[in-house]
């Protein structure tokens, strides 16, 4: 009888321990996991203290905070930064969501007997929103995602601390809970008022750390994002202090460094484009509306065409990459356009348009 030695040609037969294909497993699960294990973008805080302690930092002239925040349901002050001894007629300031023991999701700057706010709720929970609050040393403007804020009060007045300056809790609040509780991202502190077109300009991308007036500059780019991150003990500045942690667990996706961002890691402010507004306006166009405009919506710009002609429209990176592009058919008179945000990412863009000859160029500030 003939030998079957399909089994021997087909499925070798080699043997492994059940300790060695353990083994195995470990090791492909650790190669595997450091794959696709992504740096951390953005800082959590747990609302129960979690803070980093930056000493002494005081702002007694103008100045400007702004970063990107994520921000959770919580009663009483969700402190971004500050150095006040609680009590509205202690010196120092303190830059928070929410006043006193409430939840009415406003910005506020409390200051030596002033408290400046907005007058409506701003903050929507739950997703990126940018704020900044900025003064001359004598009123606030207060802005959400580029725009100015109302705020009928709004007077401020300066003085120093003798409290050490804490991100993320109010932390010689004695009555209640003035933490912070949700995400951070690109926290920058200068020592000027900055203008709405400096804000609108720089706060989809990452900065240098040598621009002029900066005096604090955290990108809350540490760590392994969602990792075991309990050996941190320093936040790293770019720009000004370094300040020591307390109370954070690092560890899961609350009270740690995460791979959620409000900016994109490594996506710099400088603008490589040849499309800028510097180049010369031959084409009738109005302002882009809305702008920053929330990634979803459809933007519109109004166009008086000399003539029944065609238009294209470009739209690129700061880098100069075509990002999208369309044309539409104008007859002669006042039109609008309509472009859906949908196509494109957040950040900061240039819109080109072209007809003929004739050229014109717009930013457009894109907000998740």
């Amino acid at each position: 009888m003939k030998k079957d030695v399909t089994k021997n040609l087909f499925t070798p037969a080699i043997h492994f321990s059940f300790k060695t294909v353990w083994l195995f497993a470990v090791l492909f699960f650790l190669s595997t996991a450091k794959l696709i294990a992504q740096d951390g973008a953005s800082l959590d805080f747990a609302g129960d203290g979690d803070r980093a302690d930056i000493g002494d930092f005081q702002l007694t002239t103008a100045f400007t905070i702004e970063l990107w925040v994520q921000i959770y349901a919580k009663e009483d002050f969700q402190t971004i930064i500050g150095n006040k001894f609680g009590g509205l007629e202690n010196p120092g300031y303190t830059f928070s969501v929410n006043g006193y023991q409430n939840e009415d999701r406003k910005l506020h700057l409390e200051t030596q007997n002033f408290e400046a706010v907005t007058d409506e709720a701003v903050i929507e929970y739950g997703g990126w929103q940018h704020i900044a609050v900025t003064t001359d040393g004598n009123t606030a403007i207060f802005y959400l995602d580029g725009q100015v804020l109302p705020a009928s009060q709004n007077s401020v007045s300066l003085a120093s601390s003798p409290y050490s300056t804490s991100i993320g809790d109010f932390y010689h609040y004695i009555i209640g809970n003035g933490s912070f509780n949700g995400r951070m991202d690109e926290l920058r502190i200068w020592n000027y008022q900055r203008s709405q077109t400096e804000i609108q300009e720089q706060m989809i991308c990452e900065l240098e750390g040598t621009e002029e007036g900066l005096m604090a500059y955290y990108r809350f780019n540490q760590g392994i994002g969602e990792g075991d991150n309990s050996s941190l003990t320093t936040l790293e500045a770019t720009v000004g202090p370094d300040g020591t942690f307390a109370e954070f667990d690092f560890s899961g996706d609350i009270g740690n460094f995460v791979s959620d961002f409000g900016v994109s890691t490594g996506v710099a402010c400088e603008v490589t484009s040849a499309v800028t507004e510097k180049e010369a306006e031959q084409l009738s166009l109005g302002t882009l509306t809305p702008n920053p405009i929330q990634t979803g919506n459809k933007v519109q710009a109004t166009i008086l065409s000399e003539q029944d002609e065609e238009i294209q429209i470009g739209i690129y990176n700061t880098a100069g990459q075509l990002l999208h592009q369309q044309s539409e058919f104008l007859f002669a008179g006042e039109s609008t356009i309509e472009i859906n945000s949908d196509l494109l990412p957040a950040g900061l863009c240039w819109v080109r348009f072209q007809q003929g000859e004739k050229v014109a160029n717009r930013k457009l500030i894109i907000v998740r």
